[in-house]
């Protein structure tokens, strides 16, 4: 293994967020053309680019000078595997923020990093580094001063943003930017530094490709392959880049469809999700009813997972706060007994509980319905299966969208005392 490919291996965006700012810190031209690739300001009205890595969550900090004295920011959000996480929020914490909630308690990274330059508190403490870290005393902190770019390995699919945004009438203000258009088609043999150059010969090899991509890439056995690295960065980040549009394109069918309440449910997808690398996509409905013991409400839906022992489609419930609550230890056997029951698998069950939506498991994925899998302590619980039959983009949207419909159909013949069989003898506690 060549030296980068083992820098590169033991963090992957921190070695990258590290290397750019060497190069931007190194050549003053390539760091020119890196600020006009991504303002459109003229290069000749640049006067000093500087970068600077991990500061205040920012992975690369992007601080350039204009001939009429003004400074500004580009924030590059470096993402090459990992999903972006979301921050929580109480009431208190978005009042200090600034943020008009609108119930909305959970933020993904590009909202929180974009709603916080406009808090009185956070921009003091930012400038104070700021102006030690690049020996500046004419830092201004102005929404209008910031650029913000989420850099990717791949962005053939344009149509789909990559980042996660959903502030009400406010417009992304992320723009996303492959790693070709803006390291390597900027780099204009500039650096006689040998370390560079092998970098940028590493660049040339895993984010570069003689062929367009597009959604059909997105199979069983391109994920098997990535899992097993066996693909270029730039084809696993265009995989990702699939599954976010499939992820979009799920959730409008599904408001296409009328089937259920704005904001009564979510389609996610994950790719560093649980233990190990994984690709997950999933949608469930939210209940009104804080159904765990007054503590959170229930979610219940499909979850499709491929991991590297293969693909598996789940039928779930849990908490919709699954990772706050638990199942305190004398509760735990109740709990898989109660789910059991709640999903209609127990022998004496004569409920008929989601008839429709486990025929629909049954004939399509061959499931058993005879037992319910429950992880220790957990509040998630799934009847599952392999998923044996190859896959595409358009077939997993149709296996979503039928789902949506036959759990539609069964939701509307439960009523509350269904849902409080999760909860019979149950004792539960919040981890916060």
């Amino acid at each position: 293994m060549k030296y980068i490919e083992y820098l590169h291996s033991s963090n992957k965006e921190l070695f990258h967020s590290k290397s750019i700012g060497w190069m931007i810190n190194d050549n003053d031209l390539f760091g020119k053309r890196v600020v006009n690739s991504i303002t459109g300001i003229d290069k000749g009205f640049i006067t000093e680019v500087k970068a600077i890595t991990e500061i205040s969550q920012i992975d690369i900090l992007v601080f350039f000078k204009l001939k009429n004295g003004n400074v500004k920011f580009i924030h590059i959000e470096n993402k090459i595997n990992a999903s972006e996480h979301y921050k929580s929020f109480g009431e208190k914490d978005t009042k200090k923020l600034g943020i008009d909630s609108k119930n909305k308690t959970n933020y993904s990274q590009t909202e929180y990093y974009y709603l916080r330059v406009k808090n009185r508190l956070y921009s003091n403490d930012f400038v104070k580094k700021v102006e030690k870290e690049f020996n500046s005393n004419e830092t201004e902190l102005k929404e209008d001063n910031w650029y913000y770019v989420f850099l990717t390995p791949s962005n053939y699919l344009n149509d789909t943003q990559q980042n996660s945004w959903n502030l009400d009438g406010i417009k992304n203000k992320w723009r996303n930017i492959s790693y070709k258009k803006l390291i390597i088609d900027n780099c204009k043999d500039d650096f006689d530094d040998p370390s560079i150059k092998q970098y940028l010969q590493f660049l040339n090899q895993q984010f570069k490709i003689d062929h367009d991509l597009h959604k059909g890439f997105l199979s069983k056995v391109n994920v098997d392959r990535s899992l097993k690295d066996k693909l270029k960065l730039v084809e696993k980040g265009h995989l990702k880049h699939c599954f976010l549009s499939l992820k979009n394109e799920i959730k409008e069918k599904i408001k296409d469809l009328n089937l259920f309440e704005e904001n009564s449910y979510e389609v996610e997808f994950k790719t560093d999700a649980g233990n190990g690398r994984v690709y997950l996509l999933q949608f469930f409905f939210i209940t009104n009813e804080k159904i765990y013991n007054g503590k959170s409400k229930s979610k219940i839906g499909i979850q499709f997972e491929h991991k590297e022992r293969g693909p598996k489609i789940k039928f779930f419930v849990s908490a919709y706060d699954y990772d706050t609550i638990k199942i305190e230890d004398p509760s735990k056997e109740q709990y898989h007994q109660n789910l059991q029951n709640f999903f209609g698998v127990d022998i004496y069950d004569n409920s008929n509980r989601f008839q429709q939506t486990k025929n629909f498991f049954v004939q399509n994925f061959d499931m058993s319905l005879s037992k319910v899998s429950t992880p220790k302590g957990k509040t998630f619980g799934s009847l599952l299966s392999d998923f044996k039959k190859d896959y595409s983009y358009d077939s997993l949207i149709k296996v979503f969208i039928d789902f949506s419909i036959f759990l539609k159909y069964d939701l509307e013949k439960l009523c509350l005392e269904d849902w409080k069989i999760l909860m019979d003898k149950i004792k539960i506690k919040r981890i916060d």
